[in-house]
């Protein structure tokens, strides 16, 4: 998966971590942080403890995608690849309030808005790893920060991503690009069921005008053009796999969601999961998990966070090249 920012990616990426988890599938992760050497492009010399040989089976952290050859080159034959977009507005004003843009650039979002590329070229720095504009071509290897509208790259660059993923997920039908992705991979619903991760509660979400959605649209022209171009696949598929089974799917997914919750959650907590690190201000929901849960395991697979994820896994790799190394 490539990993994109602010797109409802970290709850894609624990319904793969919990597949590998589950199954002992051999993962990539990042020799450091969440990120594969991002603002440079992905290379397999960001991965932990690799040493040019291994082939993994997933592969699901940030990373700035390049070529599909070098991603290629690490995974096990027969691999998919998917990514994730958002619609464009709701996805800058997220990543601008998330990571605290309004200090970066000397103004709130409303006003930044109103001049962007005034305060693009006084305070975006040249090395970044969420881009300042068109972020999600950024991720996908697209720096489209300064390119034009009319310029053929964009159109190309596309075609390519068009080719490269099996298969695009829009933020926006989560539950219905679940149901593709389960169809893909042959599995049940029971391996997509979720909880929402590392989502911010409504206090810390800056409502957007029409003004300022339109103009979000039109800064971030690229990304509005790649997002329309993929949300009209996914329909495309969701008319082939058939309207009426996907309203019976998305049905059960609901129910499994909703059993799960009651099962597990025993509170909601605004203040962030203590064991995460959070931008100052910024309010996220974590959730504590039910003493009494009938499903523990799975309750506590479905809160866990990406860096106890990443840091079991570590540990996991650490130990087997320990093995390793004693045997050889």
């Amino acid at each position: 998966m490539i990993k994109t920012h602010k797109c409802s990616s970290s709850t894609l990426q624990n319904i793969l971590f919990r597949k590998a988890e589950d199954l002992e599938l051999s993962i990539a992760i990042p020799r450091e942080s969440v990120y594969f050497g991002s603002p440079s492009f992905f290379s397999r010399r960001f991965i932990f403890l690799d040493f040019g040989q291994k082939k993994y089976n997933i592969m699901a952290s940030h990373m700035r995608f390049k070529s599909l050859k070098d991603v290629e080159e690490v995974m096990a034959p027969g691999a998919k690849y998917i990514t994730i977009l958002r619609d464009p507005a709701k996805q800058f004003e997220s990543i601008f309030t998330y990571y605290g843009w309004r200090t970066r650039f000397r103004a709130d979002l409303h006003r930044f808005l109103q001049r962007p590329d005034r305060y693009f070229q006084l305070f975006e720095p040249k090395s970044t790893r969420v881009a300042g504009r068109n972020p999600m071509c950024y991720d996908n290897g697209l720096d489209a920060r300064r390119l034009t509208p009319g310029n053929g790259r964009l159109d190309s660059f596309i075609d390519i991503l068009d080719n490269w993923y099996d298969l695009v997920l829009i933020a926006e039908h989560f539950d219905e690009s679940l149901i593709l992705l389960k169809d893909l991979m042959c599995w049940t619903l029971d391996d997509v069921v979720y909880f929402s991760q590392n989502a911010r509660n409504n206090k810390s979400v800056v409502p957007l005008s029409r003004a300022d959605t339109a103009a979000i649209r039109s800064w971030n022209w690229a990304d509005q053009k790649l997002y329309a171009h993929f949300n009209k696949t996914l329909w495309e598929r969701i008319e082939i796999f058939g309207r009426d089974r996907m309203d019976q799917e998305l049905q059960l997914l609901a129910a499994k969601n909703q059993a799960l919750s009651k099962d597990c959650i025993g509170k909601v907590m605004e203040q962030g999961d203590k064991r995460m690190w959070y931008p100052p201000g910024i309010k996220v929901n974590s959730f504590i998990v039910n003493e009494n849960a009938t499903h523990k395991q799975l309750c506590e697979q479905l809160t866990q966070p990406e860096l106890d994820y990443l840091h079991k896994f570590r540990n996991n790799l650490i130990k087997a090249f320990q093995r390793q190394k004693a045997i050889s």
